[in-house]
């Protein structure tokens, strides 16, 4: 089932808001692909949600570090992951 940007952005934004970083909807940046059959998804959080997300970034990526800088990106499947973690939380 595809996710949009919307959707990961929103269920990021909800994991911020329960893990308490203060405004959360400016904690995180998705980008997403402009052709919709590459359902491919950058995440740049801000400095004040990097410690909020890692732990669930690290456990839907399977990576201990951002893709790079800042930068992590999720396919499809970790993205749908993340959401139902985001999910869980409600």
């Amino acid at each position: 089932m595809k996710r949009s940007r919307h959707e990961l952005a929103a269920a990021i934004i909800h994991i911020l808001a329960v893990k308490g970083v203060a405004d959360p909807e400016d904690g995180v940046q998705v980008l997403g692909s402009p052709v919709d059959s590459n359902q491919l998804f950058a995440v740049i959080p801000t400095g004040r949600a990097k410690v909020a997300l890692e732990d669930v970034l690290m456990r839907v990526t399977g990576h201990r570090h951002p893709t790079a800088g800042d930068l992590w990106i999720l396919d499809e499947a970790q993205s749908l992951a993340l959401i139902e973690i985001a999910e869980k939380l409600s």
